[in-house]
């Protein structure tokens, strides 16, 4: 296999040159990022999660969140048992 001749007459483009020769063209659309949903999520479609754990994982959830509330209280009482009046 024989490899063809690199034409080396070639000329190079640079940036500017594309930049100056290419059109401004005001008539592309523009891209849509909104939204296009139609339906609405109801708070039930959330909790359709805990269809799939037991009574168990529920009771476990429950005292979990409890725990969240008495760790998430402590700063706060502290602040006003302790603080300066």
């Amino acid at each position: 296999m024989e490899k063809e001749p690199v034409d080396t007459n070639a000329t190079i483009i640079t940036k500017d040159d594309v930049s100056n020769t290419l059109p401004q063209q005001d008539d592309d659309p523009k891209p849509d990022y909104s939204s296009k949903a139609t339906t609405k999520t109801k708070f039930s479609d959330y909790l359709r999660i805990f269809t799939y754990s037991t009574w168990s994982d529920r009771l476990l959830l429950s005292l979990a969140c409890l725990a969240e509330i008495g760790t998430g209280i402590t700063l706060p009482l502290m602040n006003i048992i302790f603080g300066e009046t």
